[in-house]
């Protein structure tokens, strides 16, 4: 899959907390349905004697006032029985918890064979013209890692290079060993060309940068942009 840039506001916000959790309980459903409803059922026997040490704190607390020491050691005694079974249920119900998140995690990564994360943000490059979108991510091996129409550049030692796709070229001229004044950081970073790439996705065009590069000059080391591959055979709604 390609990476897939937009330039709107809404690239920072997560998916709906509800939605993402009715999905998760499905595939974990498919998948381990005997283990998820143990799970589940021990998460809330686990909260049986929580309520029970808030209702003996209670009686013990009338027992005191009362004076009655026979009732004060019977309280005592079933408080210290529900604080060991808050231990036990909590160990136990997290124990299991985790053994199901681990098994969900395996069957859902066995369809899926790489994982990308980058950082997109649109930049003005030119007054008056469409923004172009900006993709931070890891570049150490831009050859393999980018669809480059040829051998890219060699970074030289403290340049900072980028790699631009088609449009770019089409629309701004930009070339292969050019530098370009990228708005970016607290002040303008120049950049140079060292390799085209071909991007679809983008029709105004796109520059990729090396996500440490873009760390380094921006600081901002956060991620709104996920490119999955799956796995032969894998079947996209079970992912």
């Amino acid at each position: 899959m390609r990476d897939h840039g937009h330039g709107s506001a809404k690239d920072d916000e997560l998916p709906p907390a509800l939605r993402s959790m009715w999905r998760l309980c499905k595939l974990g459903y498919q998948h381990e349905p005997a283990l998820m409803s143990v799970a589940f059922g021990l998460a809330l026997l686990a909260a049986l004697p929580e309520a029970m040490l808030a209702l003996g704190f209670a009686v013990l607390a009338n027992a005191v006032e009362d004076g009655d020491a026979e009732r004060i050691r019977v309280v005592l005694l079933l408080l210290g029985a529900a604080a060991v079974a808050t231990w036990f249920l909590t160990t136990v119900s997290a124990r299991v918890q985790r053994r199901f998140r681990d098994r969900v995690t395996i069957a859902l990564e066995s369809h899926v064979a790489r994982l990308q994360a980058s950082r997109t943000r649109p930049l003005q490059f030119v007054p008056g013209q469409p923004a172009v979108m900006l993709v931070a991510r890891p570049l150490d091996q831009p050859e393999a890692q980018l669809p480059m129409l040829q051998r890219p550049l060699a970074p030289q030692p403290g340049q900072v290079g980028i790699y631009v796709t088609e449009a770019m070229v089409s629309l701004y001229g930009a070339k292969v060993g050019q530098t370009l004044r990228l708005p970016i950081g607290p002040q303008p970073v120049d950049a140079v060309v060292l390799g085209v790439w071909r991007d679809f996705a983008r029709q105004f065009g796109a520059i990729a940068i090396d996500r440490d590069t873009y760390v380094r000059l921006t600081g901002d080391r956060r991620l709104n942009d996920l490119a999955m591959w799956l796995a032969p055979g894998a079947q996209m709604p079970v992912v």
